[in-house]
């Protein structure tokens, strides 16, 4: 009987594990995703890909290291606290004094390691493949718009500031009056 709870328990245990593994590939995804220039400025300044791929690692191990610490904390305190309330009483039963499983929370721990660089793989793969970023002037057809309209470059000669239409106008009622 205890063993069929205990098969049960290890199996739910398992299912958050895969859980918090995907949540951890997520965050890490979106990160990815939002840091995007900031990584390819990175790469421009010569960070190698290999340095990129570690430090998000380093990250997901974090991460999940973070989230396995704040869940083991609250787990002990939630179950001595379900055990005082359900016995009534701590003193009679022999749990007078909190005991914690150590292999077991370091295992947690070691899992919670292993997950973390299991989920980085993959947004890690995905952050060094972005390519250095290189600045490169506008060309005729890639031009930046400006209010619909495409701007004019002319290669060889640098850009001209334009004031608004309207501080035209502006500056030019003032110097009028």
């Amino acid at each position: 009987m205890l063993d069929a709870l205990l098969a049960v328990i290890i199996g739910l245990l398992g299912v958050a594990v895969v859980i918090a593994l995907i949540g951890v590939a997520n965050t890490l995804s979106l990160s990815v995703l939002e840091r995007r220039r900031e990584n390819a400025l990175l790469r421009a300044l010569g960070l190698t890909r290999r340095q990129l791929r570690s430090t998000l690692a380093i990250e997901g191990v974090l991460l999940a290291v973070v989230g396995a610490v704040v869940g083991l904390v609250l787990g002990l305190l939630y179950g001595w606290i379900g055990a005082f309330l359900m016995l009534g009483s701590t003193t009679g039963m022999g749990l007078s004094a909190l005991t914690v499983p150590w292999g077991a929370v370091l295992a947690v721990l070691a899992v919670a390691v292993t997950a973390g660089v299991l989920a980085s793989v993959l947004p890690a793969r995905g952050a060094a493949r972005i390519p250095r970023w290189r600045p490169s002037p506008p060309t005729e057809g890639q031009a930046p718009h400006r209010r619909g309209r495409p701007a004019r470059y002319q290669p060889g000669r640098p850009a001209r500031y334009r004031p608004h239409p309207q501080l035209r106008m502006r500056v030019a009622a003032l110097s009028a009056r």
